[in-house]
């Protein structure tokens, strides 16, 4: 029987002089050996460095 389990979407963004896939793989070991977190699914969203994150579709309600 298949226990259906929730899925997160989480946005992370290096800090400037960070090497940003030695941290990637670093944050996704350590959620996984800490947490029993998998990644499923990673992508990079090309061309979105500069630009603020939208939170327009972060709500209260979606946080709790």
């Amino acid at each position: 029987m298949k226990v259906n389990r929730p899925i997160y979407a989480l946005h992370l963004r290096p800090e400037p002089g960070v090497d940003a896939v030695h941290a990637l793989r670093g944050v996704l070991k350590v959620a996984l050996r800490q947490f029993g977190m998998k990644c499923t699914m990673c992508e990079e969203i090309p061309g979105n460095g500069d630009k603020p994150p939208d939170d327009s579709g972060t709500t209260d309600e979606a946080m709790s």
